[in-house]
């Protein structure tokens, strides 16, 4: 199933994707045929079944429309990929379709990727030095399905997406899981703290999903905490926090100071996103499932888990074992099952 069909129910003249800085709006009837017309020009570059097409786009709408049609010929978005066939680059005015940059790359060079492979994304080292994750088609829907529907996402709903496309939390759980829901993502091209209210003002934003450190900056920005909340936080409905742990006392200082409830999510980049939408299991040192209370390594399993990692058999091996993604992170659950990480 191609990433396109995440939209396939959205309505046609709903916007999906908002460029603040020029106030370009794409609707999902634009989006859609964008996406139609460059799967039709990269297959016509000669980009193959399971090829690799690198991006060199900012966060913009150019670059969600590139990522769906690389999708659409069942070959892979990568990010600062040498074994590319193609690269796809800004277009040639603002907010134009982008364009392609085929490479001289032999054969032998140009390695292919597994079947229903759909982006390569880097981790963020939580198991050691950054790997390449090839997540599928089929990881990436269940991911951003799963996020939208226990964020009851809907068509009214706007994201302000502050977290590069190149990250999971980025990707998966601001653009394509808004996406899915029929709700509308805006993508300013970098994440600046004194502009940040101002655009969720603009765009009626209802809620956003940020690392610990721009939560942070946030509320350094915000003269006093306990003061009126920002015009920018009028429609706001939740704040989302992933990529770490965020302090107790942060989350309560965002929730005083926006007026709303602040949601901590653990995030994997070998599971497309939140956890919640894998099995999880501790384990011990030797791989046995641990009862509830005891303490051990949180492993993964499920369809939006990764089949592993790009060209790394030896951590491939090592961290999917028998079904199961060891995640290096450690913790217990309780007799309801919640988790809790050490």
């Amino acid at each position: 199933m191609p990433l396109i069909d995440l939209i396939a129910s959205a309505r046609a003249n709903d916007i999906a994707l908002v460029q603040p800085e020029s106030d370009f709006r794409l609707t999902f009837g634009a989006l859609r045929a964008q996406v139609d017309i460059l799967a039709s020009a990269l297959a016509a570059a000669g980009v193959r079944r399971n090829d690799r097409v690198t991006l060199s786009l900012h966060n913009e709408p150019a670059i969600v429309v590139a990522i769906l049609a690389a999708s659409t010929i069942d070959a892979a978005a990568a990010f600062e990929d040498r074994g590319a066939r193609a690269s796809i680059v800004s277009g040639d005015a603002p907010n134009a379709l982008p364009r392609i940059l085929t490479r001289s790359v032999p054969d032998a060079d140009s390695r292919s990727v597994p079947d229903d492979v759909a982006v390569i994304l880097h981790t963020r080292g939580t198991t050691g030095p950054p790997k390449r994750v090839l997540l599928s088609n089929e990881n990436l829907t269940v991911s951003a399905r799963h996020t939208a529907t226990r964020l009851e996402l809907g068509p009214t709903d706007v994201t302000l997406c502050v977290m590069p496309i190149a990250q999971v939390q980025g990707l998966v759980t601001a653009t394509l899981a808004t996406l899915a829901a029929g709700g509308t993502v805006v993508m300013p091209r970098a994440f600046h703290p004194l502009a940040f209210w101002r655009i969720a003002r603009d765009y009626a934003v209802t809620w956003f999903t940020a690392a610990p450190t721009i939560h942070q900056w946030l509320l350094a920005r915000t003269a006093d905490p306990g003061a009126r909340r920002p015009a920018g936080a009028a429609r706001l409905r939740f704040i989302r926090s992933s990529g770490s742990a965020l302090p107790p006392v942060v989350a309560h200082t965002l929730e005083s100071a926006f007026g709303v409830p602040v949601l901590d999510a653990y995030e994997v980049t070998e599971a497309a996103g939140d956890t919640g939408a894998a099995r999880i299991a501790i384990l011990s040192a030797d791989g046995r499932p641990l009862e509830p209370g005891d303490r051990g390594e949180v492993a993964l399993a499920g369809p939006s888990v990764a089949c592993g990692y790009d060209n790394d058999l030896d951590s491939t091996r090592k961290y999917f074992v028998d079904g199961w993604f060891r995640t290096g992170d450690f913790g217990y659950r309780d007799a309801r099952g919640q988790l809790t990480l050490l």
